[in-house]
This record gives C-alpha cells, sequence and structure tokens, in this order.
C-alpha cells in the first residue's frame, strides 16, 4: 500500500502484461493500454485499488489475437478499479474474434468498479465495451461477454455495451448514452431514480426503453431531462413513474416517436408510448408527469389492456400532452372482455372536483 497519491503524466502502455496500482491516496492516470499487439496471447489485465478518487483515461485490454494464424479468438482483460470515487473516459475490454469456420470468438473481459466513499460516484465519460468477439464461422461460437459490474451511489454511463451480464448496485443511475448488455444480473440492487439524457454534441443521449428495462418494480422513478428525445415503441410493463420537465415544446421532456432517428423500444414501433400495467390502488399510482409525445405514425400514449388481460387502473397523467400523432393522442385499447374498458367513479362530494375533465383548446 502506498503512502500518498500516484500521479503519472504520460500514458501507460505494454504488451500483454497487467497493469496493478495500490496506494492509499488519490491515483490520476492518462490512457493505459494492455493489449496482445500480435503476440498470441491474451491481453493483460488492469487492477487499480485507491483509497482516494481514481481518475483515468481510456483504459484498452481487448485482445485481436487468435491462439494459431486460424483459430480462436483470445480474451480480453479484466479491469477492477476502485477509489473513493472513479472517473474513467472509456473503456474497451473486447474479445477477439475467431479466425477460421470453426473457431469461437474471444471472451470479454469483465469491469468491476466501486466507488468506496459515502454519495460516492462512478462516471463514465465515454465509450464502455465489454463484448466477446465473435465466432469466426458457423461452426463456432460467439465468445461471451464480460461481465460489467458497477457499485456506487451514483453512476453515470455513457454508451455502454456487453454482450455478457450488467450487475448494477446503485441508487441513482443517469443514462447519457446507449445501455446494451445481454442479461440483467438477478441480484442487481434496481435504482430508485433513473435519469434520461437527452443527446448532446459528445453523447446519443439516453434510452427511455432502457431506464424502463433497469428500473425495479414498484421502486423506481423515471427523470427526463428538458429536451427532445428521438424515440418510438416505448413500452412500460412495470410500475414505474415517468417525470419529465414539462409538456411545453419549447422546455419541456419531448418524445418525438417519429423513428426518423433514435432508440426503439419493445414495443409497437407505430407508437409512441404504450402502458400495459397499472398502479397497485389509489394512493399507489403509476404517474405519468410532465412531457409530450409527438409525430407517432399511429398513437401517441396507448393504455392496452390486451383484451382485458392487463390490469392498467389507477394511472395519474399530469401535464402530458400527445401532439400531432397519426391517429390518437391517447388510445385505450382491450375491450373483448365482459368487463368495462374504461370507469371513471363518479362518487366524490359535492364539493369535489371532476372525475373526469377534459380541456380543449384550438
Amino acid at each position: 500500500m502506498g503512502s500518498g497519491t500516484v500521479t503519472v503524466t504520460g500514458d501507460i502502455v505494454t504488451t500483454a502484461n497487467n497493469v496493478g496500482i495500490n496506494a492509499a491516496g488519490a491515483v490520476d492516470l492518462q490512457d493505459v493500454t494492455t493489449t496482445a499487439n500480435g503476440t498470441g496471447n491474451n491481453a493483460g489485465r488492469v487492477t487499480v485499488m485507491a483509497g482516494g478518487d481514481v481518475t483515468v483515461g481510456s483504459i484498452d485490454t481487448h485482445d485481436d489475437d487468435k491462439f494459431i494464424i486460424v483459430g480462436d479468438g483470445l480474451a480480453g482483460g479484466n479491469v477492477m478499479l476502485t477509489g473513493t470515487n472513479v472517473t474513467v473516459a472509456g473503456v474497451r475490454t473486447t474479445g477477439a474474434a475467431g479466425n477460421g469456420t470453426n473457431a469461437n470468438g474471444g471472451q470479454g473481459g469483465d469491469i468491476t468498479v466501486t466507488a468506496t466513499a459515502s454519495n460516492g460516484m462512478i462516471v463514465f465519460d465515454g465509450p464502455v465495451d465489454a463484448s466477446g468477439g465473435l465466432r469466426g464461422g458457423t461452426g463456432g461460437t460467439n465468445g461471451a461477454g464480460g461481465t460489467i459490474t458497477l457499485t456506487a451511489d451514483f453512476v453515470t454511463l455513457n454508451q455502454t455495451t456487453t454482450t455478457g451480464m450488467l450487475s448494477l448496485h446503485a441508487p441513482t443511475v443517469r443514462l447519457e448514452g446507449a445501455l446494451s448488455f445481454g442479461s440483467l444480473d438477478p441480484m442487481s440492487v434496481g435504482p430508485t431514480v433513473v435519469q434520461v439524457g437527452v443527446a448532446t454534441a459528445t453523447s446519443t443521449g439516453g434510452s427511455i426503453q432502457t431506464a424502463i428495462d433497469i428500473a425495479a418494480d414498484d421502486v423506481t422513478t423515471i427523470m427526463l431531462d428538458a429536451g427532445t428525445f428521438h424515440e418510438r415503441g416505448i413500452l412500460l410493463d412495470k410500475r414505474v413513474d415517468i417525470v419529465g420537465a414539462g409538456s411545453n415544446a419549447m422546455t419541456g421532456s419531448i418524445i418525438d416517436a417519429s423513428g426518423a432517428s433514435g432508440f426503439t423500444g419493445r414495443g409497437n414501433i407505430m407508437d409512441g408510448l404504450t402502458v400495459t400495467v397499472g398502479g397497485a390502488n389509489a394512493m399507489n399510482t403509476v404517474s405519468l408527469q410532465g412531457f409530450a409525445v409527438t409525430n407517432a405514425m399511429h398513437d401517441g400514449i396507448v393504455l392496452d389492456r390486451a383484451g382485458g388481460m392487463n390490469t392498467i387502473a389507477f394511472i395519474a397523467l399530469s401535464n402530458v400532452a400527445a401532439r400531432m400523432n397519426g391517429n390518437d393522442g391517447l388510445a385505450i385499447t382491450g375491450t373483448s372482455d365482459s368487463g368495462t374498458a374504461v370507469h371513471f367513479d363518479s362518487s366524490e362530494t359535492a364539493t369535489a372536483p371532476p372525475s373526469l375533465e377534459i380541456t380543449y383548446r384550438l
């Protein structure tokens, strides 16, 4: 264990060797590279254990090598970073592609990052990729993706990809780029808040569908930044709330469902947002608040009862707009059962507000 901080002003480059740093204080590094560079070896590992903050440029432990000229791809090196707060420009631990009809792809290296401070943060400022290498031909198999494990109070993800497992342990997650993973660790602790950022000059912005996919049922609130989200076919199939910055076209959170660019969710791509769940009761609603859906080919927002199979009662819509969609702004579908598709309870007292109030402005 070192007695102080470690600062490296130049890049660290080594061929298929491991890099390990253990310090009592902060660690500040530039780029770190341990690729095999044609030596026929697995890429080296990178391990940083610090008692203070860890700040690193890009880390590259990917492997492009094969066992022989024609053969299986080799594995990317594992990366482990631990500090009070951890900031990384980018990480690449991908496995090598196989070479030959029966060649297998190499395994992606695991990425394990832990922020130990109270209210500690993990920030990925750039792309992160732990995917396995592609198979060489039909007789091989793709390499397994590395597991990405993130433990902190606050995690910010830019473009993050693995064909392996994502293991999240953070109450607050912010998505500033696309997040793609093969599976979600069942032992993950679902976040209570998922923030979704819009596209900027340096990032694609986050996906609302991905925010739903990593959310915890009955726990999570999805917070949308002000700005435009290019996404269609969003499927809300968990009891989570979506709260934006308002429905105003200039200052609010706008979901542009035209499909001209951006993300595609797991729902009907002709619609903007499809809801197939409802709240548990009147005190525990599914809240849709402060956003607008525009330019969907068919309907902006769909409350889909699926022939009465879905229970979608107790949904609260507040300051939600649907504009310039192909068919309906709000559609309530699924009436093939014997019950009532839509029921408005008008049992309030004489001084209570109405159950249903619709304001229409030209």
